[in-house]
């Protein structure tokens, strides 16, 4: 699959440093169809974190935050999976992916998304959500659930 042409309008996300220096955001662009604009990160007690987003929106998001960790794949998957995600075999040790309807009906707040998250075989935690704008379909939340895993393995290649 190819990185589409990197036009210069755009800073490359690795600017913002933390957990933005492992997304490309023309890689992002070509796994997931969404075209994102600015990238920010933050860092707190070991954990780094990314967001991207449109310039001019609040939704679509997608972030990524990686954690240090010692968990082994039974307890990611007894004490990090939340309650009502799907078991992901192949990536990772272990991991687990989630698609989440919209959180309200307000047209300024995010619409259903979807969350992926695994325990890398370097005992990291990564979890990478994006959240979709409203009125965004339930139908589109699962396509985007698939296409996090894509954007998964590209993070963490086996």
């Amino acid at each position: 699959m190819g990185v589409p042409a990197r036009p210069e309008e755009r800073a490359p996300a690795a600017a913002a440093g933390g957990a933005c220096q492992l997304l490309d955001l023309y890689a992002v662009e070509t796994l997931l169809g969404i075209r994102f604009d600015v990238a920010a990160a933050g860092q707190s007690e070991g954990a780094l974190t990314c967001v991207l987003q449109q310039r001019e929106e609040g939704y679509p998001d997608l972030t990524l935050a990686i954690t240090p960790t010692g968990a082994t794949p039974e307890s990611f998957k007894a004490s990090a999976t939340p309650p009502g995600a799907t078991e992901l075999p192949g990536i990772g040790k272990a991991a687990y992916r989630l698609v989440r309807p919209a959180a309200g009906t307000d047209p300024a707040g995010p619409g259903a998304g979807a969350e992926l998250g695994w325990l890398t075989k370097t005992n990291q935690i990564m979890v990478v959500r994006c959240r979709l704008p409203q009125p965004a379909p339930q139908t589109e939340a699962d396509t985007m659930g698939e296409r996090l895993v894509d954007l998964a393995r590209f993070l963490d290649p086996a």
